[in-house]
């Protein structure tokens, strides 16, 4: 199976809309997006930030994308309630911890040669409160991604040639 970006997009949606307890997926700028959008989405959400990328590989054979990614986990709560921020909290942590043991158990952690699944590696989670404005509050985790492109020339495409 050949992995693309869209492959990477569409791993953490299916993920989103198979949980019975996310009830939206978004994936962008996630600061940009509570700003302009937060009262469209319904919570919990899970928000796939925009990743950075590199290449890592010193041939066709070998090249391999190197993806820095986040997802987040939000919930609201009532502004000014700590004692429901502090839930709010411990339900997202639950809920992210299905979402580590979803990754683990459909993608893979090693490199390995056709892998019919996806790698990461690197797997890291921590509190998100920085949308604090907007009561909201939850889990990230970050992680690494990596796949092998498709570069298989194709003559057909081409005019030149």
């Amino acid at each position: 199976m050949a992995y693309n970006f869209g492959t990477y997009i569409n791993f953490f949606r299916d993920l989103a809309e198979h949980h019975n307890t996310i009830n939206y997926f978004v994936f962008g700028n996630a600061r940009q997006i509570i700003d302009e959008q937060k009262s469209s989405f319904q919570y919990p959400c899970l928000i796939l930030d925009i990743p950075e990328i590199s290449s890592s590989g010193d041939n066709q054979d070998s090249l391999l994308f190197n993806i820095s990614g986040s997802i987040q986990i939000l919930k609201q709560y009532a502004k000014g309630d700590f004692a429901a921020k502090e839930q709010v909290l411990v339900d997202t942590e639950k809920l992210i911890r299905d979402v580590i043991s979803y990754i683990r158990k459909f993608a893979s952690f090693q490199i390995q040669v056709d892998s019919p699944r996806l790698i990461f590696t690197n797997i890291r989670m921590q509190i998100q409160e920085a949308y604090t404005a907007n009561n909201l509050a939850g889990w990230i985790i970050t992680f690494n991604y990596k796949y092998a492109p498709n570069y298989e020339f194709n003559s057909n495409k081409w005019t030149i040639i």
